[in-house]
């Protein structure tokens, strides 16, 4: 008698199975290595940061937030404030819809009463801003916020004074 090797059939389903798993498994590595490009949900690695950025918030003591709106050169704020921190907010008008500037180092904030530098983080897409807490001293603060001018090159200062109570 002779050896005949048995024939493997696969069962349609099995293929089905098969083939959808290695799709799913090729575009979970793609969206892995190209998370811009997936349009589908959330990564992990960004949820995990929202959320421990969240926990840190929480315990953190509530600090007041001046809305500055749209920054023009050579502008003065003045603002009273109960709190030890405050955190500021606006736009920067001439930037936005363009994206010229486009990185947070182009936007620098400064309180000058006791040299502390805030951490700003810019949004190209509309020109708005965000700053981290920026610390205050009892009594008057002056704070700087500067940027670039792309049109000229030149640093364009906008001026705030906190008055901490």
């Amino acid at each position: 008698m002779k050896y005949r090797p048995p024939k493997f059939r696969m069962p349609w389903d099995l293929f089905v199975f098969l083939t959808i798993t290695t799709a799913g498994f090729a575009y979970s590595i793609q969206s892995l290595l190209h998370p811009e490009k997936s349009n589908v949900g959330t990564p992990y690695f960004q949820v995990l940061t929202q959320v421990r950025a969240t926990e840190f918030a929480a315990n953190q003591p509530v600090s007041a937030v001046a809305n500055l709106g749209c920054l023009e050169p050579n502008m003065v704020r003045r603002v009273t404030s109960a709190d030890g921190t405050i955190r500021l907010k606006g736009r920067v008008c001439f930037v936005e819809g363009t994206g010229e500037v486009s990185h947070s180092q182009d936007i620098r904030v400064k309180n000058l009463a006791n040299n502390f530098e805030g951490t700003v983080f810019f949004r190209p897409k509309d020109g708005s801003f965000t700053t981290d807490l920026v610390v205050l001293q009892s009594g008057k603060n002056h704070i700087e916020i500067g940027w670039k001018n792309p049109a000229s090159g030149g640093i364009e200062l906008a001026r705030m004074e906190v008055f901490l109570k």
